[in-house]
């Protein structure tokens, strides 16, 4: 009896724990779906704005061309094409690959809950940005000579030569906005680049309208316009980091500290 009783007892045991294992699973398969959903609504969130902005950023260039197309001048039509893809190809693509570099440590620090941190790599990224851009500006005020040992026309390239000139506060605003948008996106903040486009964007529809259509300095023009409009979005970008900022101890007055490590640094992001 004693035996049968211990046989049953233990199937029993055996049933019981079959059917807390089968509620485990179910509760583990039920979490993680619940955390890919979690996730997936997180990655959607965050990837909107990112593609509202970049199709923002080619419908600026594009209202660019819009403009001087409308002069039926080859040569400027020509000269603005290239010197948009000149301008991304050695001065956006290097600054926004910088920003890019400084966003990873920016969000390991905010991870970490290390608001210093995040404030004094956010300076140093500055300071770098402000040098590499410095020096590709010294660049670009002799597009002409380079583009010369590149055998191209000399009237096509002092045409390409004065949009770039007029495009520099353009990209040196460009490489402080980068950075400082990535200080957000590093506290999970996405939203406010698609909001800050559309101002560029309205601010650069009237800025070639009043340069090219009623000034007619043409590609001058469309490079101050481009100037503005990215100095505007800068500008505005720290009004909401002053007002709306999710972690203000890491926006603080500029520090010694961040004059420190400066070249470790610049080797890591870029």
């Amino acid at each position: 009896k004693f035996g049968k009783m211990s046989e049953s007892n233990e199937k029993e045991s055996e049933n019981v724990r079959a059917q807390l294992l089968k509620e485990d699973l179910a509760k583990d398969t039920e979490t993680t779906f619940q955390e890919y959903k979690e996730y997936t609504i997180k990655v959607v969130r965050a990837s909107i704005p990112n593609i509202l902005i970049s199709m923002g950023g080619l419908l600026q260039d594009t209202l660019s061309i819009l403009f001087i197309g409308h002069l039926d001048n080859a040569l400027l039509l020509s000269a603005l094409g290239f010197g948009l893809t000149w301008g991304i190809a050695f001065s956006q693509g290097v600054t926004y690959g910088i920003a890019t570099g400084y966003g990873v440590m920016a969000s390991q620090a905010y991870g970490a809950k290390n608001s210093y941190k995040l404030g004094i790599l956010y300076q140093r990224s500055i300071i770098i940005q402000l040098v590499v851009a410095t020096i590709i500006s010294l660049f670009l005020f002799f597009t002409k000579e380079g583009l010369g040992i590149l055998n191209y026309d000399p009237e096509f390239s002092q045409t390409v030569e004065n949009l770039m000139i007029a495009s520099i506060p353009y990209y040196i605003s460009y490489a402080i906005y980068e950075t400082t948008m990535f200080y957000l996106m590093a506290q999970n903040i996405f939203h406010v680049g698609a909001y800050l486009l559309v101002a560029g964007i309205i601010s650069h529809l009237v800025g070639c309208y009043f340069t090219v259509q009623i000034l007619d300095i043409g590609l001058v023009g469309v490079g101050l316009s481009r100037s503005f409009s990215m100095s505007l979005m800068m500008v505005l970008l720290f009004i909401y980091i002053k007002k709306y900022n999710p972690d203000p101890a890491s926006w603080f007055s500029w520090r010694k500290e961040c004059l420190e490590d400066l070249w470790p640094l610049a080797v890591d992001v870029l």
